[in-house]
């Protein structure tokens, strides 16, 4: 059930430089489809038939809504299968959340509980989503402004999850700063409790200081503490695929490619320093 491995660093493809990257073909590795945005009956997937004859993509979805203690959304689940037949993507991925009730749609990605009985949903619905796709997914830690009820913490939630389930972890390191900030609790706990041999992507983003919160605008560079908390995490697992997201004020292609070349001198200048110590 498990996917192909992208490799280096990715770019979140958005809308507002669509026309500038399928102009210019810039040399970045893969990108990121946020698939939902391809779901409704105006969306023009012609501009993605274009990107795959050029890229290897993923998609990141925010619709699963695979959190909720309702029934699976089967009319989701078919179109994002249909989609992955027609594109292929290496990776499908969505977050450790819940978007809806049976009523109502939210814009947000609303908190989980740490708890017994939901870690017990998710292995349910993970299952059902894995099995109907016929693949692995993975998951990404969400950034959070409550300190949700809580038996554990999120990290071994996410570690239990992932054991259970089979699913996959997609870290997300700007979201780790975010909650840490948010909810009192230290960046070193996370990435020494949380267990790599999960993950099977990388996000990096930029965050927006708002004094008394972080909050996860995706709308800056990333932070040096980010990059910091990066070079940590892929100290063990330095070919796990990673993608920079910038979805609102979107800078030039350019400015992004500046930030995805910081990524790969990061990882390149650890790998360079494996080598060295291997050879003496």
């Amino acid at each position: 059930m498990k996917s192909k491995n992208l490799y280096g660093t990715g770019l979140g493809f958005r809308m507002e430089n669509a026309d500038e990257i399928l102009a210019k073909m810039p040399s970045i590795p893969w990108f990121e489809i946020l698939i939902d945005n391809f779901m409704t009956e105006s969306a023009s997937l012609s501009i993605v038939d274009m990107l795959v004859e050029h890229y290897p993509i993923s998609f990141h979805g925010v619709g699963l809504n695979i959190g909720s203690t309702a029934e699976l959304n089967r009319d989701y689940l078919a179109k994002l299968k249909k989609l992955s037949a027609r594109w292929e993507p290496h990776q499908i991925s969505d977050h450790f959340a819940w978007t809806a009730t049976p009523e109502y749609r939210f814009h947000e990605l609303m908190p989980l509980p740490f708890i017994e009985d939901a870690i017990q949903n998710l292995e349910t619905k993970i299952t059902q989503v894995q099995e109907f796709l016929g693949r692995q997914i993975l998951l990404e830690n969400s950034s959070s402004y409550v300190t949700p009820p809580s038996e554990m913490t999120e990290w071994e939630f996410i570690n239990e999850i992932c054991a259970r389930s089979g699913c996959g972890l997609l870290l997300d390191v700007n979201n780790i700063h975010v909650n840490a900030f948010n909810q009192k609790f230290l960046v070193s706990e996370y990435l020494s409790g949380i267990d790599v041999s999960n993950v099977g992507e990388i996000h990096l983003a930029g965050y927006e200081d708002k004094g008394d919160h972080y909050f996860d605008s995706h709308s800056q560079p990333v932070a040096d503490k980010v990059w910091t908390s990066f070079e940590k995490i892929i100290e063990s697992i330095p070919a796990t695929p990673t993608l920079l997201e910038w979805d609102n004020d979107i800078p030039s292609l350019d400015n992004l490619i500046s930030e995805i070349e910081k990524a790969e001198h990061i990882r390149h200048s650890l790998l360079a320093r494996t080598e060295k110590c291997s050879a003496m």
